[in-house]
């Protein structure tokens, strides 16, 4: 109880200085979004499964359907950190206050697995006095975190609460070991769960293929995919990862567009949006040769449904890529830059990789002869052999 107290005292302490470094770096939009909407509903759950943001909320429930297929009689409750992934996915429940004093009262659980990383110790405590498990899954730590959970005299203590961790890949393995964690085995990155999904194109009969340039960083991957390369036979879809507003002045200054955000706003008759139901609407815009941005979260699978061929963000920027797996799972070509470290080599053998702009113009007039890919039907398949092994190894641990 000592250590549970001696936390609880420190967060207090510092919390101003925390709220401080958190304006600073994120604004007050990002303090609104991560530090203040913090839940005090009682959640009672034979599992929990907590994740950060929109991202891993997405995985993360896409795994709480896998575990449930596997084990029906379990009651499993996701928890978000972000007030966008509580927006985003309704059926989840912000993460109650960080504080053990709070949380114990709060959360009755005999299972709690992270999500990749957003390992909080006062969840750790909490569901620890209960005498439940704690793993990680799909887990990733930065070198930097990884010196810190080894340093810290209470993070010391609180990685020996983890039961396991299933590392999404042989380096963070290593790192999670470094951190101190006792019991680390290398496991497979869950972004791969989607490929268990029933994930099937529609045929809309629009007037152009679509090109759909999801998860764009900055000025400098829009500007490369706007400097006219893009045969007129393509619509093209824009998804920022995120600073809609900065995305905006740059298109604005290259070409017409439409906002995805306006189209909802006209014709969303709830919460739910399939792309069937603007299907006019996109074939307008893009028959007028308006790009379209996507300026809100949440519809990248309903666009996914309807795309030829896809850019991935943050590979031509100097980022090293972001998920290439949403499209691959889909089974539609996917295009990226030469920053591509972050991408896997098993997904750059597939992938058409890119330096120039005009490039993407070669790639998308040879469209016919790359459509077919018998590399990528391959590659989906595997996926799936290797996420059932993964998640019956996960299973062994819960109770």
């Amino acid at each position: 109880m000592i250590r549970e107290i001696l936390h609880d005292a420190s967060l207090i302490s510092f919390s101003p200085l925390i709220y401080t470094y958190a304006i600073l770096k994120y604004g007050p939009r990002g303090v609104k979004n991560s530090i203040l909407p913090r839940s005090l509903k009682k959640i009672r759950s034979d599992i929990i499964i907590h994740s950060s943001s929109i991202g891993e909320a997405k995985n993360a429930l896409l795994l709480t359907k896998q575990i449930k297929r596997f084990l029906p009689q379990k009651k499993i409750q996701n928890t978000v950190f972000t007030q966008t992934a509580k927006e985003t996915f309704p059926e989840t429940i912000a993460m109650p206050i960080p504080l053990f004093i709070i949380q114990k009262f709060l959360i009755k659980t005999k299972n709690l697995l992270f999500f990749e990383s957003d390992l909080w110790p006062s969840y750790i405590f909490s569901v620890k006095s209960q005498k439940g498990r704690v793993l990680v899954v799909s887990g990733k730590i930065s070198e930097n975190s990884a010196k810190f959970w080894r340093k810290m005299p209470i993070l010391k203590e609180t990685r020996n609460l983890v039961d396991h961790v299933f590392a999404k890949d042989e380096k963070n393995a290593s790192l999670f070991e470094y951190a101190g964690f006792p019991s680390v085995s290398v496991s497979i990155d869950l972004k791969n769960l989607i490929f268990l999904e029933k994930r099937e194109k529609l045929n809309l009969k629009l007037s152009k293929r679509i090109f759909f340039a999801l998860s764009t960083r900055g000025e400098e991957e829009l500007r490369f995919l706007l400097q006219g390369h893009i045969p007129e036979k393509f619509g093209l879809i824009i998804a920022p990862r995120h600073n809609f507003e900065e995305a905006e002045k740059t298109i604005s200054k290259e070409t017409r567009y439409e906002k995805l955000s306006r189209i909802l706003n006209e014709h969303r008759k709830g919460e739910r949006f399939n792309i069937e139901d603007v299907k006019d609407q996109i074939e307008e815009s893009i028959k007028k040769g308006r790009v379209i941005l996507v300026d809100t979260y949440g519809f990248t699978d309903e666009i996914l449904k309807i795309s030829d061929i896809c850019f991935v963000g943050g590979t031509v920027s100097p980022i090293g890529g972001h998920n290439t797996l949403e499209p691959l799972s889909f089974k539609i070509p996917i295009i990226i830059g030469q920053n591509n470290w972050n991408v896997s080599d098993d997904v750059k053998k597939i992938a058409l990789i890119v330096s120039k702009p005009h490039e993407l113009k070669r790639l998308l007039s040879n469209y016919d002869s790359i459509k077919e890919n018998q590399k990528i039907e391959k590659f989906v398949n595997e996926r799936k052999k290797k996420l059932e092994m993964e998640i019956e190894k996960i299973l062994i641990y819960i109770v």
